[in-house]
């Protein structure tokens, strides 16, 4: 095996013993190794052919040998020879191990072969495992050749953000592989490669409730911090907002976006964050109708003739409408003479913008006040006013109670009364 050697000689010629031959001695040293040297005696030799074993060598390990005779008179010349012990494992770790994160998904090692005295042989290559501790991640092998004692040092690379890897190295002789180097590093976090899982949104008019999940563990690439939802309207409220929350929790979250604006489509998204914000997840939704905020614009009343007056409006602004306008009521009653209030409801499916109403049957010579309002689906929005005079006309009717009378005049006049 690698520990001995097996050493056999034959005796000296006859003629070359001078005398009786007593005992034979074996002196043995490690040349490359500084070992002590060490002496075997065998007595009683016979004159047949000689041999013993080395044991507890040194592994891979050239040893100088001289084997020398002895008479009662002395000792003779000595036979040498050299010889070295088989290979075997090593039995040391690989010297300064090293390991450093470059980012967070690489890593660069470095390390020295093992001590000269426990290589045990010829380095022929290095054996190269590691594995993410935290997620149980599939153990990986590399082999790192040596040729001519020169080895490239490899670099881990796509490795998981955040993971503790436990890293080893071994260094193989042709018998084997020695006991492993081990470091254990720990890749930076980085931003997450996930987005936040299972976004729902509920609305009322001005507000929007927002709920989502924690993004998969092996998404997250560091220590959760926080969220950042983002939000802003298409058409109008078109000014973008975020919202941070700041939480280490994976429970499910949930905000509430207040002070938006009526019947108006939002974008939400939703970015989970660590060292960085992530990738996120959005969707749209609408908030739902109110009543409008605004009065219909551009409210003129002008009379037509003394009995009709023509009405035109223009609808709410568009920001103030908060829905559909569905329709308007336009309402007109007399002022002096204190006439019922009239309204009328006037479907939008004919004023998609500017609107117009003529309305008749008036009194003449009359104060008007005219009023409209704007509808949606949820109610009507405030009123806007306008006062019209109708002008005067010819009277309608006859006189009454015509009477003549000549008597008591001449014959060129005639008397003319007329009743009240």
């Amino acid at each position: 095996n690698a520990t001995s050697i097996f050493v056999s000689w034959e005796v000296p010629i006859l003629n070359d013993l001078n005398g009786i031959l007593v005992n034979y001695s074996i002196n043995y040293s490690g040349i490359e190794i500084d070992t002590v040297p060490r002496v075997i005696y065998l007595s009683n030799p016979n004159l047949t052919n000689q041999s013993i074993t080395l044991i507890d060598l040194e592994e891979y390990t050239t040893y100088s040998i001289n084997v020398s005779s002895y008479t009662k008179v002395g000792k003779g010349p000595d036979a040498i020879l050299t010889h070295r012990t088989n290979q075997d494992v090593p039995t040391a770790i690989p010297s300064n191990f090293l390991t450093y994160a470059v980012t967070s998904t690489i890593i660069k090692l470095s390390w020295d072969s093992p001590p000269l005295y426990f290589q045990n042989g010829v380095i022929t290559s290095y054996t190269l495992t590691y594995r993410g501790i935290q997620r149980d991640t599939t153990l990986e092998t590399m082999t790192v050749s040596v040729v001519n004692d020169t080895y490239i040092l490899p670099i881990l690379t796509k490795l998981e953000e955040n993971t503790d890897y436990l890293i080893e190295v071994s260094a193989n002789t042709i018998i084997g592989a020695g006991p492993p180097a081990t470091s254990y590093q720990l890749t930076p976090q980085n931003a997450p490669k996930g987005a936040p899982r299972n976004l729902s949104l509920s609305t009322t008019d001005t507000s929007i409730q927002v709920n989502w999940s924690v993004p998969l563990i092996n998404d997250l690439d560091g220590n959760l911090t926080g969220y950042v939802v983002t939000y802003y309207g298409y058409v109008i409220d078109t000014e973008e907002r975020e919202e941070p929350i700041n939480t280490s929790s994976e429970d499910d979250q949930t905000l509430t976006l207040y002070g938006l604006q009526e019947y108006t489509d939002y974008f939400i998204s939703v970015q989970a964050v660590t060292v960085g914000r992530g990738p996120s997840i959005s969707n749209t939704i609408r908030t739902l109708q109110a009543i409008p905020n605004a009065v219909p614009t551009n409210l003129n009343a002008s009379a037509i003739s003394p009995r009709a007056i023509y009405i035109t409006w223009s609808p709410p602004p568009f920001i103030d409408q908060n829905g559909i306008i569905t329709e308007y009521t336009l309402t007109y009653r007399g002022v002096e003479r204190d006439f019922e209030e009239r309204p009328i409801s006037i479907l939008t499916a004919t004023t998609r913008s500017n609107s117009s109403r003529t309305v008749s049957d008036l009194e003449e010579d009359t104060d008007y006040i005219i009023t409209i309002r704007a509808h949606t689906t949820i109610g009507a929005g405030p009123i806007s006013t306008v006062t019209v005079h109708t002008p005067e006309s010819v009277p309608s009717s006859p006189v009454r109670n015509l009477m003549t009378s000549t008597e008591g005049l001449n014959a060129t006049s005639i008397f003319v009364t007329v009743g009240k």
